[in-house]
């Protein structure tokens, strides 16, 4: 009988004991999570990625390239327009630059020089204007129709689907050669359906193509005269560069 006595008080004992313990961690538990969660909030968040790009660090952020910039075709002749089915190898059937965007294209390429903006691929619509930009400015250019506006309907019977609306989305997108910038050169249209962003004639959008972002989002917008203002005021790295050479 004693040692069923023992054995019953060493049960309670065993029992208080647990009782005790679930007793204190059900007290210590919110204290410790409580704990956590401030410790948790004290820690600094992940910085999110750059959705802007400061004026001070443009042309710094462009002369290491890495980017890809988006222009409209340089300003063109505004009491012309494109026939219904323009033939893209006929300009007589599109609208062409002006005098004054021949200029501003010519502009943009003098600024991209002085400024020391490296570029690589140089792409365009395969539109007159278009093309005429990328020559003027850069001095070469290659086509390719991810650049034609959405709205392009070639002469006579289609041979070809309609391009798919993410051939733009691609091109902004894709990492230009290291140090390197893409130059795209192509119509608002094109580059408000993929983007929603929306641009002047002569006008550009500088995008970063690492950007995990869908559709793409300009870090920049840019007017048609940005480019020559800022190459323009005062002498640039390049000018200096020569000047003390002679």
């Amino acid at each position: 009988m004693q040692v069923i006595m023992e054995t019953g008080r060493r049960q309670r004992g065993i029992s208080l004991r647990k009782a005790a313990l679930l007793a204190t961690l059900l007290l210590v538990i919110p204290i410790i999570s409580a704990c956590a969660r401030h410790e948790a909030a004290k820690a600094p968040s992940p910085q999110p990625r750059e959705t802007t790009l400061p004026d001070a660090r443009l042309i710094p952020e462009l002369r290491e390239g890495g980017y890809v910039i988006f222009f409209r075709h340089a300003a063109t002749d505004l009491s012309a327009s494109d026939a219904e089915e323009p033939d893209l190898r006929d300009c007589t059937t599109q609208r062409n630059l002006s005098p004054e965007g021949r200029r501003q294209a010519r502009r943009i390429g003098e600024a991209f020089r002085e400024l020391g903006i490296p570029t690589g691929p140089v792409l365009a619509s395969p539109y007159c204007r278009t093309r005429m930009t990328a020559t003027l400015a850069f001095g070469r250019v290659e086509t390719t129709r991810s650049l034609l506006p959405p709205d392009y309907d070639p002469p006579g019977p289609r041979e070809h689907p309609d391009l798919p609306p993410e051939a733009l989305t691609r091109l902004l997108s894709t990492p230009p050669p290291p140090g390197k910038n893409a130059v795209l050169i192509g119509h608002e249209s094109a580059l408000r359906e993929a983007t929603g962003a929306s641009l002047p004639e002569g006008g550009a959008a500088i995008f970063d193509p690492h950007r995990d972002k869908s559709p793409p989002a300009p870090l920049k917008t840019l007017p048609p005269d940005y480019w020559s203002r800022l190459a323009t005021p005062e002498e640039t790295t390049a000018q200096h560069e020569a000047r003390s050479r002679r």
